[in-house]
């Protein structure tokens, strides 16, 4: 190894150092200073009441949340409740992806932009809840 290497190789590792060392000073602080030099605001009391089919959506899949328990419980207690609950986890799970998020932006945007048929979308639709499904399950 020559001397010229040598050098190379501990100025890179001292500037390596010195980097994280940078870096990893203040990362907490600068993590939750605000860029607009504005203090946190109040926190909200309670999260906004949402109206129309969101609320809907959001009120009936915490109902199936707590049913969910209910028979989570029951199942463990007895294994009679175990085709219930797999009815039921159905259920809650078309309510959830219904939610927001899961893709529905993704997937439209992309119909729009391409202006492609209902047919691509609603395969495109599926495609994504069972590689979703997958996933989850896995």
């Amino acid at each position: 190894m020559s001397v010229m290497s040598r050098r190379r190789k501990i100025w890179a590792l001292t500037l390596a150092i010195v980097a994280a060392a940078v870096l990893g000073i203040g990362a907490e602080a600068l993590a939750q200073a605000n860029p607009f030099g504005t203090g946190p605001g109040p926190a909200p009391a309670r999260p906004p009441a949402l109206d129309g089919i969101a609320g809907f959506i959001l009120a009936k899949q915490a109902e199936f949340y707590r049913a969910l328990a209910g028979m989570i419980r029951a199942a463990k207690a007895d294994g009679s409740a175990s085709l219930s609950l797999l009815g039921l986890s159905f259920a809650y799970g078309i309510f959830h992806a219904a939610g927001p998020g899961h893709g529905k932006a993704v997937i439209s945007s992309y119909l729009v932009a391409n202006e492609e048929t209902w047919r691509r979308g609603i395969a495109l639709s599926f495609a994504s809840a069972l590689l979703q499904a997958s996933v989850a399950v896995a």
